[in-house]
């Protein structure tokens, strides 16, 4: 279920949106779960960082947008993750390409997103450039950037 932030008389997610969403399908995920900020609350937090993960998917699949959501570990063996749980946080799906833009990707394909977080205001922003490979030998190609203020 999308639960659409703006008013948009669609019934589809569109390109460059942002949605918070539940129940997003776990067979709609193309690779495992990485963190794409981490955050430690005990120390010093940084106002400015930059962080590359790479996913490489488990099978064939159209690519079209990110799935995140909040995992907070809150000891040694206690964490609250807003996917696998309901709780007060819901999750966000970003749709970075329209339809007809989405890629196919074969297993095996790596997916790269590297994202710029600037959290020295009050209302941080976030910017995620995304490329793709097809395999472990290609190289990367640009596909889509997008960024965005605050929490969502």
């Amino acid at each position: 279920r999308l639960l659409m932030y703006e008013r948009t008389g669609r019934s589809h997610a569109q390109a460059r949106h942002m949605y918070s969403v539940r129940g997003f399908p776990a067979s709609n995920f193309l690779a495992p779960p990485q963190p794409m900020e981490w955050l430690d609350f005990n120390g010093e937090l940084p106002s400015v960082c930059r962080t590359t993960r790479v996913f490489t998917s488990e099978h064939a699949c159209r690519f079209d947008g990110l799935h995140m959501h909040l995992v907070a570990h809150l000891d040694e063996t206690t964490a609250i993750d807003a996917y696998a749980e309901r709780t007060s946080w819901t999750c966000t799906y970003v749709r970075l390409l329209d339809e007809d833009d989405a890629l196919w990707l074969p297993a095996g394909a790596r997916v790269e997103c590297t994202i710029d977080v600037d959290a020295s205001t009050d209302l941080p922003t976030y910017a995620i450039q995304v490329r793709v490979a097809g395999d472990a030998r290609s190289p990367f190609s640009h596909v889509t950037d997008f960024s965005w203020r605050g929490d969502g």
